[in-house]
């Protein structure tokens, strides 16, 4: 018997299902590969009431009573038919609709785009995870599991990055996923004990251009958000304290079965159980309790001072950036009279002790915008806290950009001014301690970061020119090890197949390969980290090198608009699709035919071309009103005829 059978059998029915949707289109739905970590991954919903948590800071908006997020961890799968996660969280549909006003559908036409049959096929994609399995031992070394908390950013949402989250629970780390209550989501909601909607939170569509207003509100979405990652610490605590929390997550528990016996005592399986630390259960428990969360205590590195990672992506790595710096310089640091700090966490919160210069961070795409408001310019003169005498300078900090965010010049220089040892310096100059970890996969999107690359790849290559969304992720999974293993974090090694040093597809290492001593972190990946670009795609970045003219650069983009080169071509507006549209448009007219009356018509509404203003169409009672030509656009019917003689000056060469 195969030592490591609880999970190969897992994941090998995983990799067949993806496997089977991809042969000859016959499963045309959504999937995603399976994770390629020894741990096979469990997962778990969870809302927390906000009255149950003793809360370092008061809410910035009392009407937010729960705090949302999903767990990832590693896990013991069910011997009997493990039970996945639908990606697309309930409400379906509501969230369908969410997301195509998201993507720039005004209110009345979202009703219809969320039938159209590509867009449904996402109720059916599932996240290879088990809901609630029970959590796995931790390795004997530590006792405890490592923790990671990772930020969403504009569009996303507790699933949106599950593929990252659940590939790094897979290599042994414990992952929350927090669902932002700020506006940032194309829809969230606040439930109560009777899992009943009390208030639904829509997406605020905010300029990106920088103005008091806008900063202002920005402001307020960060102050929800610091709110949320500080609060969630605490839950932590809570949990491994064994405190026991209210749960109104809206996962289904796997069905009640019979205790059985998991392991029998002679079993291989076992002898593998006992190499990775794991106390042999005497029987099986398949029914948890609705969202228990009881079953976490004493399993979470979360009291060690700088053990918790923080991670994010976007608007999320700029949540964890401000996270960071305003828990560690709140205390006794005498900011000017203009600083505002958006979070305030209390001088005896364990919080406090946690953030440290060795707290790794880890960011994805940073949008530095946010952190530009004038109310906290005095904190963005600060460097991240690794650069204290005490912290290991750059090693700890990560930062991975898509090519389209290392070709935003000006918001590379604010990322690497962040990033610098003096942030107040116009630029970077060469680091005298160890420099920070910036690296950026070439033929990527800002897309590729999130699982919207791996569910569509076809959409992002054609909009974006992306390639291979499932191996930036791979490529981001292993940077993001190898710093955690730098600093000490007990997490699997990866495979040689993993690291790309073989070509053959055979099985995943066994665990027992992985654990001969008590530590499982001997297989290092220190080429994913090299600066001699070692990996193929994979370019590193200097901090202090190809700023030439990014300052004047970041002057124009501030009188215009910093974030619209990548943002505007991502989401587009309400009657001025961008790429994504565009596809989207394009795949349902090649679905034709394939689903009922209501998405056909919601097909032909989309591929009409009908008149819109405003975002709507226009009527004149049941017909449709022509709408005049504007002044530009007569214009360019007057030009048009000069074309003809452009085209023309080639040939009478």
């Amino acid at each position: 018997m195969d030592p490591t059978q609880d999970f190969n059998l897992f994941s090998k029915a995983f990799a067949t299902e993806n496997s089977v949707s991809f042969l000859s289109g016959l499963n045309p739905t959504p999937s995603f590969p399976s994770y390629s970590g020894p741990y096979p991954v469990g997962t778990l919903d969870c809302e927390v009431p906000t009255s149950e948590v003793l809360s370092p800071s008061p809410s910035p908006d009392p009407s937010i009573t729960t705090v949302s997020f999903r767990i990832f961890y590693p896990c013991n799968p069910p011997q009997q038919g493990p039970k996945s996660v639908y990606w697309l969280p309930d409400p379906q549909r509501q969230y369908l609709k969410a997301y195509a006003q998201f993507l720039g559908a005004s209110s009345d036409f979202s009703g219809y785009v969320q039938y159209l049959p590509f867009l449904q096929l996402l109720s059916w994609t599932t996240i290879p995870a088990i809901r609630n399995a029970y959590i796995r031992t931790p390795p004997k070394g530590s006792g405890r599991w490592p923790v990671m908390v990772f930020s969403h950013g504009l569009g996303g949402s507790k699933n949106a990055y599950s593929h990252l989250c659940g590939s790094l629970a897979s290599y042994g780390l414990v992952v929350i996923a927090p669902d932002h209550r700020d506006g940032s989501s194309p829809v969230s909601f606040v439930r109560d004990a009777e899992g009943r909607v009390v208030k639904k939170v829509d997406f605020q569509p905010l300029p990106h251009t920088s103005s008091k207003t806008t900063d202002e509100a920005r402001d307020q979405q960060l102050k929800i958000r610091l709110w949320e990652l500080g609060t969630i610490h605490k839950i932590l605590v809570q949990l491994d304290h064994g405190r026991k929390l209210t749960n109104y997550g809206g996962d289904k528990p796997i069905e009640a079965q019979p205790q059985q016996s998991l392991y029998s005592k002679d079993s291989l399986a076992a002898l593998a159980s006992k190499l990775m630390g794991d106390k042999v259960p005497d029987t099986y428990k398949p029914s948890l309790a609705k969202g228990d969360l009881t079953m976490f205590q004493s399993k979470l590195d979360v009291h060690a001072p700088g053990k918790i990672a923080w991670a994010g992506h976007s608007l999320g790595a700029a949540s964890v950036v401000q996270f960071i710096k305003t828990v560690y310089y709140s205390p006794g640091s005498n900011p000017p009279a203009s600083y505002q700090p958006l979070y305030t966490p209390g001088k005896s919160s364990s919080l406090t002790r946690q953030i440290t210069p060795q707290s790794p961070v880890l960011l994805l795409d940073l949008w530095c915008l946010p952190l530009e408001s004038s109310s906290t310019q005095w904190l963005w003169q600060k460097p991240m806290p690794s650069y204290a005498e005490s912290g290991p300078a750059g090693a700890n900090l990560l930062a991975i950009l898509s090519e389209a965010f290392f070709k935003w010049r000006g918001n590379l220089l604010q990322t690497k001014r962040i990033l610098s040892e003096k942030p107040s310096l116009k630029k970077p100059q060469k680091p005298k301690r160890a420099a920070p970890n910036i690296f950026y996969p070439i033929g990527s999107a800002h897309l590729s970061q999130s699982d919207f690359g791996v569910l569509f790849p076809f959409m992002t290559k054609r909009a974006f020119g992306a390639k291979d969304p499932a191996r930036v992720l791979r490529l981001n999974t292993r940077a993001i090890l190898q710093v955690l293993r730098n600093m000490e974090y007990e997490v699997a090694g990866h495979s040689s197949i993993d690291m790309e040093e073989s070509r053959s597809l055979g099985p995943k290492p066994e665990l027992s390969q992985l654990v001969q001593t008590r530590r499982i972190t001997d297989k290092q990946d220190e080429k994913i980290l090299s600066m001699d670009g070692g990996v193929q795609g994979w370019l590193p970045v200097k901090i202090d090198e190809g700023l030439e003219g990014a300052e004047g650069l970041l002057r124009a983009e501030k009188k215009k608009t910093p974030a619209q080169a990548v943002a505007k071509n991502e989401t587009g507006k309400p009657g001025k699709p961008g790429p994504v549209q565009a596809v989207a448009k394009n795949e349902a007219k090649k679905m034709q035919g394939k689903a009922g009356p209501a998405a056909a018509n919601a097909k032909n509404r989309l591929a009409s071309g009908k008149p819109i203003a405003n975002g709507k169409p226009v009527t004149n009672g049941p017909q449709v009103a022509k709408v005049k030509p504007t002044a530009k656009k007569q214009e360019s019917k007057k030009q048009e005829p000069k074309k003809p003689a452009e085209k023309a000056k080639p040939q009478s060469k």
